[in-house]
């Protein structure tokens, strides 16, 4: 397997020199890591689908898994393409400047998790197959126009130190290792004992369009785990936003039982407006979006998990 940073391909070489597929993910493709685990029986494996991880080293690029055999993408994060507006295709994380990704064991890292290092701030964040966050550390992604009018992009280090983590692994007695370059001229191998953790920022919307009719944003957002669940919402758009905010306190959390959420909040923001609401001690919650009348509007919810 070869991948080209600037031309943006993975490609399966065979041993006589010749490519048996090439796969375009465009600039950036960095480290590629094997996808390891599974019982005999092969009903508990760590895959989904594929056997091998690629990071693709963009601001808001992503993670995938690719079928090595036949060069076919079997799960990404986000998932679906870039400007897929489909249901579900941006309720997720946005991994910033991913360098690197590893799973490996169903227990090591609390589960079948994506743990992908992100070079903007040294982030360490592992995701669930819905590309939503479960435990990590991260620093937001700094944009700036500078003197000349340009936008730039900067790094700062988070609160434990990490800069630019361009590695993940796991050592040999299961632990998370990582490459961190915190200054010009040298880098850190680190292995962790524990899981530090912050607060963790995901999409549960991006640049949505809301219409009169009313439209769940599932999965639910699971607020069981956390301390506090904050959604904060931006009104885009011409038209005034309804945001309804269904909880239970169900262990099986059935969508398609009424009788078992209630209505815990409703936010309507005016146009170019935005409102939050934060909940905490609900097993899990639903949010319903629709425009208060027969003008769309177009919007965005962001998710903070408080551990």
């Amino acid at each position: 397997m070869i991948t080209d940073y600037s031309a943006g391909f993975v490609r399966r070489i065979s041993p006589e020199g010749t490519p048996k597929w090439s796969l375009s993910l465009g600039p950036g493709v960095a480290k590629l890591s094997r996808v390891e685990g599974k019982t005999p029986s092969g009903i508990h494996r760590n895959d989904f689908g594929g056997d091998l991880l690629v990071a693709v080293n963009r601001s808001r690029e992503g993670v995938y898994e690719i079928d090595s055999e036949k060069g076919s993408i079997a799960w990404s994060c986000p998932p679906g393409p870039v400007g897929n507006e489909g249901r579900g295709e941006r309720n997720v994380f946005w991994p910033l400047k991913p360098h690197s990704a590893v799973r490996i064991g169903l227990a090591e890292f609390g589960g079948n998790l994506t743990v992908i290092g992100m070079e903007a701030g040294g982030g360490v964040v592992a995701v669930d197959r819905d590309c939503r966050p479960r435990w990590g550390w991260m620093k937001p992604l700094t944009r700036i126009q500078d003197e000349r009018g340009t936008y730039r992009e900067f790094y700062r280090p988070t609160a434990i130190g990490l800069f630019e983590t361009t590695h993940v692994f796991t050592t040999l007695d299961g632990k998370l290792g990582l490459i961190d370059w915190g200054s010009r001229f040298s880098s850190r191998v680190v292995e962790l004992e524990g899981v530090p953790t912050s607060n963790l920022y995901w999409l549960l919307a991006y640049r949505r369009v809301a219409g009169s009719e009313p439209e769940h944003l599932d999965p639910p957002v699971e607020t069981a785990e956390w301390r506090s669940v904050r959604f904060t919402a931006f009104n885009h758009g011409p038209s005034t936003l309804v945001l309804t905010f269904l909880v239970t306190p169900s262990p099986y959390v059935d969508c398609g039982d009424g009788s078992i959420w209630r209505k815990e909040a409703e936010l309507r923001i005016g146009p170019e407006g935005s409102e939050e609401v934060e909940l905490a001690g609900h097993a899990a919650c639903r949010v319903i979006a629709k425009s208060a009348d027969t003008t769309s509007t177009e919007y965005t919810v962001f998710v903070t998990m408080t551990p």
